[in-house]
């Protein structure tokens, strides 16, 4: 099986690369990066990789942000406002709740009548998120859902992250993260592996995190100014003064905001240096959740790019894994198969990653200006 590295683009910050992710041959996909400038998370990366022949696929969903107050007289604003670029919403009590929340209304719209199968924590994964992330509560959960489409039955898996914040008397905020794989009902167990290393092979370039970092800093301090008036003691308003004081405050937020591709355009050399050492500490910390994951997962295995100090998750039942200088992935079932004997000089073997011979940093992310994770922001 060949695995192609493609490159996905932004349009929005003047057609920068902004992410890299492995697709099979024969594989497409679809999608890119949405911005949403009236929320704080401002971007997010919503694309899928489908297979033509069995209809299996990968999709990833936007990260999202919620807000509460845990005190009924401060809640001025009704459930679903826009309230500091996030959604007033209550925090659910369990993972499929939260699913219903975040997603069920939009792009997992078709599991809302679908069959319950059940969901279990990925405890290490969860882990992991908690080190990297120690001012939340991190939980990562796959759900699992059976329905009917288009005459046949089908199998999803939702993964879903979710962050809370720790209870501060008034406000409790929470975000969260998902993305999904879908088979033919009684393969999804199997192709399994396949899918998570096609989504696990993700990876935002410094560019566009770093023009996303400055956005969603810029936004930041753009609403701040404008939260004259905005305190827990705000009168209540019925949901029509709502909805009128949302879309006027969102109006002086949007004429106080440059557009990505301006802010890039004139200042990239100095958003570029400015982010450079977050990004490099959170690819670090994304790099540990991922094996984090594959332990709670199984049937992948983490190898090492012969080429630079990049690792790939990739499926463990192939018998041998080469890389090319582009990016691009072999796996064999026949070990002495070897790839160069058709494209000679092109492929290099690849060997399983050791944590001894170059661990990841244990830098932490926790100081990010946004929840960056290998789970929450793809």
């Amino acid at each position: 099986m060949k695995l192609n590295k493609e490159t996905i683009r932004d349009p929005e910050v003047i057609d920068i690369e902004g992410a890299t992710m492995l697709v099979p041959a024969g594989w497409k996909r679809q999608g890119g990066f949405v911005w949403t400038p009236d929320l704080s998370a401002q971007a997010s990366l919503v694309t899928s990789v489908s297979d033509p022949q069995t209809g299996a696929s990968v999709q990833t969903f936007p990260a999202k942000r919620f807000n509460w107050m845990t005190q009924p007289s401060m809640n001025s604003m009704p459930p679903g406002s826009n309230y500091m670029g996030s959604i007033v919403m209550p925090p659910p009590q369990e993972p499929r709740h939260c699913l219903q929340v975040a997603y069920m209304d939009g792009p997992l719209q078709h599991l809302r009548m679908a069959q319950f199968m059940g969901g279990s924590p990925l405890q290490q994964a969860s882990a992991e998120l908690g080190r990297n992330f120690p001012h939340v509560s991190a939980y990562l959960t796959r759900l699992r859902f059976a329905y009917n489409m288009g005459g046949g039955m089908w199998e999803e898996d939702v993964y879903l992250t979710s962050a809370f914040t720790h209870p501060n008397g008034f406000l409790v905020q929470w975000y969260t993260g998902a993305w999904s794989a879908r088979a033919p009902a009684g393969t999804l167990d199997e192709m399994t592996p396949l899918l998570a290393s096609i989504m696990l092979s993700t990876r935002n370039t410094l560019d566009w995190s770093s023009v996303l970092d400055y956005m969603q800093m810029e936004f930041l301090q753009n609403i701040t100014k404008q939260q004259t008036g905005i305190t827990p003691q705000m009168p209540f308003m019925n949901p029509m003064q709502s909805k009128m004081y949302q879309e006027q405050r969102r109006g002086m937020i949007y004429a106080m905001t440059q557009t990505p591709g301006v802010v890039w355009n004139q200042r990239k050399d100095e958003i570029r240096n400015k982010h450079r050492s977050a990004w490099e500490s959170r690819q670090h910390a994304a790099e540990r959740e991922r094996i984090a994951l594959i332990k709670d997962l199984g049937g992948l295995e983490t190898y090492a790019s012969p080429f630079d100090s990049s690792n790939l998750q990739l499926p463990s039942d192939y018998a041998g894994y080469w890389a090319s200088k582009q990016g691009e992935v072999v796996m064999t079932k026949d070990a002495a198969s070897d790839p160069n004997t058709v494209e000679a000089g092109k492929w290099q073997r690849m060997k399983p990653y050791s944590a001894s011979s170059s661990p990841p940093s244990e830098s932490s992310s926790s100081s990010s200006s946004h929840t960056d994770s290998a789970y929450m922001s793809m």
